[in-house]
């Protein structure tokens, strides 16, 4: 992608596609600007540097929130950075590209999907690269770094709350997180999705952009073949990230 300008108080929301970067952003519209955004309008509260011109994104307030799903990069000042069980993350990017029509997929089932995710041979490259490049380089990162895990605002997500208003150094009453909490539930989510007016014709409807949500559904998805692949390939980093590899 083209360069843009990175701003001293600019704070990025960074992680591997599928690992709930678009629930992150409905909870820090909400938290940091008092938007309860929508399907539309979190698109112009938390822009992605991804699909916007430096222009544009220059246009946006300060201090940005920026959606970013690059690998390391020392120019970022303030990065939250969240991360998912990468078994589950497969299975969302899989659901993914079927609710684009199989767009740039090129296979037409999880296998031959999987077999692509394990080589690195889809957008944003290997899962552990990306991770480790994060972690390894935290320090770095001048104005701070938060980790989170998807699975611990699943389990937590009033304790993942607090600690993202901590990082932001935000004061928020409890009828205003309880209140954020409630919209971006992936049930609000879900209705405002079906709600949507507008959609691209190369979207499958029957396959919803917000799905479940789950945790640990790798287990019943994956044969134990795959999860053997995928613990061979992954081990390593999701013992680092605390994960248990059967």
């Amino acid at each position: 992608m083209p360069p843009f300008t990175i701003l001293q108080d600019d704070i990025f929301l960074v992680s591997y596609p599928k690992s709930g970067n678009t629930w992150m952003r409905f909870l820090l519209s909400s938290l940091h600007f008092g938007k309860k955004v929508d399907w539309s309008s979190v698109n112009t509260t938390i822009p992605s540097i991804h699909n916007v011109s430096n222009q544009g994104l220059l246009n946006f307030p300060s201090p940005r929130i920026l959606k970013s799903h690059q690998n390391y990069n020392k120019g970022y000042k303030k990065v939250i950075y969240l991360v998912r069980d990468v078994r589950d993350v497969v299975i969302s990017y899989y659901y993914y590209h079927l609710h684009l029509s199989g767009k740039n997929i090129g296979v037409n089932n999880f296998d031959s999907f999987l077999d692509k995710f394990l080589l690195g041979k889809v957008y944003a490259g290997l899962w552990d690269v990306h991770v480790q490049n994060w972690l390894d380089n935290k320090d770095k990162i001048e104005n701070g770094f938060l980790l989170l895990k998807y699975e611990d605002l699943i389990n937590d997500i009033d304790q993942e709350v607090e600690r993202i208003l901590m990082f932001l150094h935000l004061s928020r009453t409890k009828k205003e997180i309880k209140e954020t909490i409630n919209w971006a539930s992936f049930e609000n989510m879900q209705n405002l999705e079906r709600r949507k007016q507008k959609k691209p014709t190369n979207i499958d409807d029957s396959i919803p952009f917000v799905r479940k949500g789950q945790v640990n559904q790798w287990k019943t998805f994956l044969t134990d073949e795959q999860q053997n692949k995928m613990n061979n390939k992954f081990g390593a980093v999701l013992n680092r990230l605390g994960y248990d590899v059967m």
